[in-house]
C-alpha cells in the first residue's frame, strides 16, 4: 500500500501489482528517469530483448535535466521544482519514480526529496520487469490468436468439405 507509513524508511520500494493497480486507482503518479526517446518508444532498449516504451499513465523526466552537466551536481532547489513544473510532475502529490533498470530512478527521488523533504518511492522492478510481463502476456495472447485462427480455420475447412461430400451424394442422384 503506497500510503503505508514510511517514517522509518529511508526509501519505499513498490512492486509490479502496486504499479499494475495504479493504472486504474490513480493513487501516486508515476515518473520514468529514461529519455524521452526511449520513454515514448522512438528509441530501442538497451536490452534487445525489451520493447520499448513506457508504463501506462506514467510522466516522463528525463534524469539528466536535473544535474549540472559542468560538475555532475544536482540543480539548485528551485531549479529542480521548476523542472519537475515543467514536465507537469506536482510535488505535493504522491509520486513514485520508475526507470529502464532501478538505477536512475533514484535520481528523481533524491531530487524529489531535496524539492519536498519526502522520502522516495522507487519501482525498481521498473521497466525492464513490466516489460517482460507485457512480452508473456502478448506471446500468451499470440498463442491464443493462433489456437483461435486454427479452430476457425479447421470449422471453415470442415464446413466446406462437409458441404462438397453432401453436393457429390445429391447430385449423384
Amino acid at each position: 500500500d503506497y500510503t503505508q507509513d514510511i517514517a522509518h524508511e529511508t526509501l519505499r520500494i513498490l512492486e509490479q501489482g502496486q504499479i499494475n493497480s495504479n493504472i486504474n486507482d490513480k493513487i501516486f503518479e508515476l515518473v520514468d528517469a529514461r529519455s524521452k526517446k526511449r520513454f515514448l518508444g522512438n528509441a530501442p532498449e538497451p536490452r534487445k530483448q525489451l520493447k520499448s516504451g513506457n508504463i501506462q499513465g506514467s510522466k516522463n523526466l528525463p534524469f539528466t535535466e536535473l544535474i549540472n552537466k559542468f560538475d555532475k551536481t544536482f540543480k539548485k532547489k528551485n531549479e529542480l521544482t521548476n523542472i519537475f513544473l515543467d514536465h507537469g510532475i506536482d510535488t505535493n502529490k504522491n509520486l513514485a519514480f520508475t526507470c529502464g533498470s532501478g538505477i536512475t530512478a533514484c535520481v528523481l527521488g533524491l531530487a524529489n526529496s531535496i524539492i519536498s523533504g519526502k522520502k522516495p518511492v522507487i519501482y525498481d522492478g521498473s521497466w525492464a520487469s513490466t516489460t517482460k510481463i507485457k512480452m508473456k502476456t502478448s506471446t500468451k495472447l499470440k498463442t491464443f490468436l493462433i489456437i483461435f485462427l486454427i479452430i476457425i480455420f479447421a470449422v471453415i475447412a470442415a464446413r466446406y468439405f462437409i458441404g462438397l461430400h453432401f453436393k457429390k451424394k445429391f447430385s449423384a442422384r
